[in-house]
């Protein structure tokens, strides 16, 4: 069924209130434009990518975005356009493991406020495109496949797409985290059952063991996989999930990276999720919650 968007520009409260007044009951989707590092021009992009209390700004405008979409039904809420870093992103960073931190979080404070979606730029072009391009005389480089290979973000977005269903929890952390580890964690409805707990640990030189509390309690306890995705370098084009380097395969598949997740006991017998530095987990836990509405995510499946 077609919808009608728009109008993908930045959110201004006022001007987005009178838009949705005049349209009201005919808008499908309000989209919005969200580029929260600034110009890529700018040398600070890389600093802020990993600053959570930055990032942590986004909050306050994605949950009076989605106040304001509540007033008028059906309208739902979808980032139309969102790169990080516009005018292209900023090299060095935008296509690196770093950027994996602003943009899982992100996508964990948008999808906690009420966004549906999220419209990411680009998929290829510029340096912030999910696929760089082969730009080497070495076509004997077999990681690229047709030219084409994932940058880091790729493989975060495959993981929201295979594990994090519709649905945001409310979750807590215990454990090491502190201002000098700075560690964030959001909650989901997994997609076809079960929770979904995203963990950042923003700290390039502590490790941390984290305790997850959802609404009944702990949920640590609970059977889990885990999913941890490093880099040997914050800066590198490389990234790595539980140690694996992950690159398309011969054929020019991309690897299965759900049948890659670690079970609880393979890893400790202790209820808390380690993480090392500058690292981010997705831990699939097997607990269902009455509020979760798992079969319309059986149907998006």
């Amino acid at each position: 069924m077609p919808l009608l968007v728009g109008p993908n520009s930045h959110f201004i409260l006022d001007w987005n209130s009178r838009m949705l007044e005049l349209t009201r009951g005919h808008l499908d989707v309000l989209t919005t434009h969200m580029y929260t590092l600034g110009a890529g021009s700018s040398p600070k992009v890389s600093k802020f990518m990993l600053d959570p209390k930055k990032l942590d700004r986004l909050w306050p405008k994605a949950r009076e975005a989605a106040k304001l979409v509540k007033k008028f039904p059906p309208s739902r809420l979808w980032v139309g356009e969102a790169g990080g870093a516009y005018n292209s992103g900023r090299p060095g960073a935008s296509d690196t493991f770093a950027s994996s931190f602003w943009f899982n979080h992100n996508l964990g404070v948008l999808a906690s406020s009420g966004y549906a979606a999220f419209c990411r730029q680009a998929l290829v072009g510029g340096h912030y495109a999910l696929l760089r391009t082969l730009q080497t005389s070495n076509t004997k480089d077999t990681s690229y496949v047709g030219g084409l290979r994932p940058n880091p973000d790729f493989y975060s977005a495959l993981l929201w797409r295979r594990l994090v269903g519709r649905g945001s929890l409310d979750v807590t952390i215990g454990g090491g985290a502190s201002d000098a580890v700075p560690v964030r964690a959001f909650g989901f409805c997994g997609l076809e059952g079960g929770t979904v707990v995203l963990i950042l640990n923003f700290s390039g030189e502590r490790t941390v063991d984290v305790n997850i509390k959802g609404i009944d309690g702990s949920i640590g306890g609970k059977d889990s996989v885990e999913y941890h995705l490093t880099s040997e370098a914050i800066d590198s084009r490389e990234i790595a999930l539980n140690g694996k380097i992950l690159a398309p395969l011969p054929g020019g598949e991309i690897p299965d990276v759900i049948s890659m997740g670690l079970r609880r006991k393979e890893l400790r017998s202790e209820s808390s999720v380690h993480l090392a530095p500058h690292s981010i987990a997705f831990v699939k836990y097997e607990l269902d919650y009455k509020s979760c509405n798992y079969n319309d995510d059986r149907e998006r499946a």
